[in-house]
């Protein structure tokens, strides 16, 4: 992001990014280097229960492990990547970067290669989503939603939203019930349908509401203003739970059956149980406040994209943070699959792609 993205393959993500979007003017990436080798009821909110069968987190600051270099890893790829590369999303054979040239790139998932790019523009503000075999772009310029198509790489629909703007920092969110985008300072929501591309209502956010995902049944949203996450129903918009989470909730993703919530104010992660709506585990994941970040899901891991180093990776068997990946580098996004996950950093002008062993 210009603060998040996360996105995810076959469930869902949301990227992230920094604080503002780039330029508009465009430039051209160079090559990669390679290093070595229907709606379901929620039910209501609980206490967090007793027995949830996960380990306990990660709760110390000094037992993060130290912040290895990206550069470093076995089988790291990094590219050099201009303007300004933030949001990433993986679908398919291709890792999508936001802002990138004139656009969105797309890179070979497997090599790094630079495959092309999507004439989108550079004034994409918040984190992409993958549904319907699409990519879901943002265009915070002209307040529109893009269609790509995952095997075209074209711009399949221009999509108008009933909108002043959208909200900056925050996600589409692309699922089975629809894409929804979140808009006019977090007080709206648009729900697209897919089928024929069109606006079939909008209906007011929760409070001061951040960033949204979707998963079949639930649309969710965070607020860092409250500290919560919320449950809405995905047809109506009606409030079916809150969650409260930590402070300065914002970017989350949803995968391994889990919601993962960033709360950039703590340095920690919440993962919420969506079928008790509690949080079974709150992960410290930063020696610090959290500037911009994003969440994603894969591989088996959650992935918490930070401001002391570049991402924190946690194991989603048993909620400690295994690795983390360095050094800091300022803002930017995270995705990834069970194969690899990429990491951009705007400030310096880069992405990894670092495989998951």
């Amino acid at each position: 992001m210009g603060w998040l993205r996360l996105a995810l393959v076959g469930t869902l993500t949301v990227t992230a990014c920094g604080d503002d979007v780039g330029p508009s003017a465009a430039s051209t990436s160079t090559s990669p280097t390679t290093a070595p080798a229907s709606t379901t009821s929620a039910p209501p909110v609980t206490e967090p229960p007793t027995t949830t069968g996960l380990p306990s987190a990660t709760d110390d600051p000094d037992a993060l492990p130290a912040i290895q270099s990206a550069s470093d890893a076995p089988g790291v790829v990094v590219i050099e990547a201009s303007p300004f590369p933030d949001w990433v999303t993986v679908a398919g054979d291709s890792a999508w970067v936001a802002n990138v040239d004139d656009g969105v790139a797309r890179y070979d998932h497997s090599t790094g290669e630079l495959l092309g790019s999507v004439p989108t523009g550079t004034n994409i503000c918040l984190a992409m989503d993958v549904a319907f075999d699409s990519l879901w772009v943002g265009d915070c310029g002209s307040t529109t939603l893009l269609r790509v198509g995952l095997t075209s790489g074209a711009i399949e629909a221009t999509i108008a939203l009933p909108l002043s703007s959208i909200t900056e920092e925050s996600s589409v969110a692309a699922g089975p019930d629809g894409v929804f985008v979140l808009g006019d300072r977090g007080t709206k929501i648009v729900h697209i349908e897919p089928a024929d591309n069109s606006v079939t209502s909008t209906f007011a956010a929760p409070a001061a509401a951040s960033a949204l995902r979707t998963d079949a049944g639930a649309l969710w949203a965070t607020s860092s203003a409250t500290s919560l996450l919320t449950r809405l129903d995905p047809s109506s918009g009606a409030e079916l739970a809150t969650v409260d989470v930590g402070a300065g909730a914002r970017f989350f993703a949803i995968g391994e059956g889990s919601v993962w919530v960033m709360n950039n104010d703590e340095g920690t992660v919440s993962r919420v149980d969506p079928s008790s709506n509690s949080v079974v585990a709150t992960i410290v994941v930063s020696d610090g406040p959290i500037g911009g970040g994003d969440m994603a899901v894969g591989g088996g891991y959650a992935w918490a994209r930070v401001s002391d180093a570049l991402v924190s990776q946690i194991d989603a068997a048993t909620n400690v943070v295994v690795a983390r990946y360095g050094l800091p580098s300022g803002s930017g996004s995270v995705a990834a699959d069970d194969d690899a996950v990429w990491i951009s950093a705007h400030d310096v002008h880069r992405v990894w792609r670092i495989p998951i062993v």
